[in-house]
């Protein structure tokens, strides 16, 4: 269903965090991350090849020993610039990445998740990339944690209203262009930066080659 609540704008947050209510075996407290990418600046016609998203720690705390790990999913958010509660159930279950297990969560550093190939198929080259950072122990794999009167756990880190910019959530892609040393059809077009090695037999079907 939908959230209860959404926050905007916070310099240190939890995309992971859940917590009991005063009744027994119910919570009251399960969040998630959300992280809207622009990467319309990609060209249309070039491959991504990889990509990590990397979201820096700042701490982590354990009440139950539920151990809570991190992994990257998609959303779909119903706008680009601001959450709604409806946002909330829109998250999906197929992981982008390894995820990362409650010791080897860093507090101090980037945790890094290389996307996999639906991780990569999730970045749009004409629009925003969503992404959200949830629980797969217990919230994607509906698992309920083990309970106690004073169960929470959570993952903390910073969010791009930090100050500064050497923490913020990034992704990182890495792509390539058309292979503008292959002949195709039409005049061909060459640049100095392609760095082509033409040979003399190449057959361009009465066609120029321009450089």
């Amino acid at each position: 269903g939908n959230g209860d609540a959404t926050i905007d704008s916070t310099p240190l947050d939890y995309p992971v965090h859940f917590k009991v209510s005063a009744t027994t075996n119910q919570w009251a407290r399960l969040w998630r991350g959300a992280f809207v990418f622009d990467t319309s600046s990609i060209p249309d016609d070039n491959t991504i090849n990889s990509a990590t998203f990397s979201f820096y720690g700042n701490g982590k705390f354990d009440v139950n020993s539920n151990t809570p790990d991190i992994n990257v999913y998609s959303f779909s958010p119903a706008s680009t610039t601001a959450l709604t509660n409806s946002d909330y159930q829109t998250v999906t279950g197929t992981a982008f990445s390894t995820t990362i297990t409650y010791a080897d969560y860093s507090t101090t550093a980037y945790n890094d998740f290389a996307l996999n190939a639906n991780g990569l198929a999730e970045i749009s080259v004409t629009s925003h990339s969503n992404f959200t950072l949830r629980n797969a122990n217990h919230d994607v794999s509906n698992s309920a944690p083990s309970w106690s009167s004073t169960a929470q756990s959570g993952l903390e880190g910073n969010f791009a209203e930090q100050t500064g910019t050497t923490k913020d959530p990034k992704l990182v892609v890495t792509y390539s262009g058309a292979d503008s040393c292959t002949y195709t059809s039409g005049d061909w077009y060459i640049t100095a930066s392609d760095n082509c090695v033409i040979s003399s037999d190449v057959d361009v079907g009465g066609n120029s080659v321009i450089v």
